[in-house]
């Protein structure tokens, strides 16, 4: 059942993270929305993930220029950015062949659900993953597709998933109305354009900006 949110919590909560967010840009624990600074703030050195440097500028430079991001934009995307380039060290880390990662299971041929937006693909491709041999990426691991290797796996996944979960509270008091457009569950399946966010290459980073078609800015 669809919960109906209500209708302060979305602008009420907007306020205080925007507050909270122009204070906040102006201490040393936030990191600048800067290459560098993202970097940094990672723990990541370019030049151990040099291909990413390129893509991660274009999509700094676009943001402040297209999406005109305020502080509440900057913060919350630069995070976002962070969490990026921290997965894609995990990554890295995972691909090496000395890793013990175990392979992956046997499965059925992939079966891939494509369309244009709003003409019910992810109605097709939820009702699909009801199968009960369908495996589908949960919400939570298109978000954080990697673990930390550094962690025991079973306490990075009840973190990564518990994680997810905050993040999504958040995410329904800043935009309460998102769910009547695209529902989320953190457990549930979700589709792969998020997956696209490693890459720096993904259409879902201009929801943070301005949406023109409905005329107000999520972030």
């Amino acid at each position: 059942t669809m919960r109906v949110p209500q209708p302060i919590s979305g602008p009420f909560a907007r306020t205080c993270v925007t507050i909270a967010a122009s204070l906040a840009e102006r201490t040393p624990w936030i990191p600048a929305f800067r290459t560098d600074a993202l970097f940094e703030a990672a723990e990541v050195d370019p030049t151990d993930d040099p291909t990413v440097v390129e893509p991660l500028q274009a999509m700094i430079d676009s943001a402040r220029g297209e999406l005109g991001l305020g502080a509440r934009g900057r913060v919350l995307l630069g995070h976002r950015f962070v969490g990026l380039l921290r997965t894609r060290r995990f990554m890295r880390t995972r691909r090496d062949p000395t890793d013990a990662s175990p392979g992956d299971p046997a499965t059925s041929p992939m079966l891939v659900v494509t369309g244009f937006p709003r003409t019910g693909t992810t109605l097709m491709h939820r009702l699909l993953a009801t199968a009960p041999d369908a495996i589908s990426p949960r919400w939570f691991e298109v978000m954080e597709p990697s673990l930390d290797p550094a962690r025991p796996v079973d306490a990075a996944r009840r973190e990564r998933i518990e994680r997810w979960r905050r993040t999504l509270r958040g995410i329904d008091l800043l935009s309460p109305n998102l769910r009547r457009v695209h529902e989320i569950l953190v457990d549930g399946p979700e589709e792969c354009t998020h997956l696209h966010e490693a890459a720096f290459d993904s259409e879902s980073f201009a929801l943070a900006g301005p949406c023109a078609q409905i005329g107000r800015a999520h972030v």
